[in-house]
């Protein structure tokens, strides 16, 4: 069955407001939200956490992302939209866990 962020992660994508890779979101500065699977290296995954540093949402999946995005391969994606992102959010279920929130400044 599928989750209510598995949908909204279909209309980002469908809307091109997704950044696939750890590399790719190094270097990118408009994410507003990262996603990654549980089987993400630990090196990959601490460089996702600085990335994210306390003002970006760090959300871990225990689905697959490949299942999700049917890219294959992907291990992390970055959500561009602002709107997209505060709905995966809100939406969190067993299946995403909620890692770093977006600290208020």
């Amino acid at each position: 069955m599928k989750d209510k962020i598995d949908s909204i992660i279909g209309f980002a994508l469908r809307a091109r407001k997704v950044i696939f890779g750890t590399d790719n979101l190094k270097n990118n500065k408009n994410i507003n939200l990262i996603i990654c699977c549980k089987s993400l290296g630990d090196n990959s995954f601490k460089q996702l956490k600085a990335l994210a540093n306390n003002r970006i949402p760090l959300v871990v999946s225990h689905k697959l992302l490949e299942d999700i995005t049917y890219k294959k391969g992907v291990k992390a994606i970055g959500i561009k939209d602002k709107q997209m992102s505060k709905a995966i959010l809100n939406n969190l279920t067993e299946n995403f866990i909620l890692v770093q929130e977006e600290r208020s400044v």
